[in-house]
């Protein structure tokens, strides 16, 4: 889904596929035991709970999080404030 909206919206503006980089931050759970393993899943899902809790603008609702996960992407913003995302 990603890059071929990437190539259209570089087609449109007429740029080369070359002029960009694309990079993932992506998130690792890691510990020396049980309880380490346990306290750094946590951690990464309050931090994927926070970005789902912001609000997107229209056009990255989908890019975000994909199509599937537009009802999670409305309900996660009421969720934030009293920290009320699943665990």
């Amino acid at each position: 889904m990603t890059i071929p909206a990437l190539e259209r919206g570089l087609a449109v503006g007429g740029k080369e596929r070359s002029e960009v980089e694309i990079s993932y931050p992506g998130m690792l759970v890691t510990g020396a035991d049980d309880a380490g393993v346990e306290a750094a899943t946590k951690a990464v899902k309050t931090q994927l709970a926070f970005y789902g809790s912001t609000r997107p603008t229209p056009g990255t609702r989908v890019a975000r999080l994909g199509r599937s996960a537009d009802r999670a992407q409305t309900r996660c913003p009421n969720m934030a404030p009293g920290r009320r995302w699943p665990a």
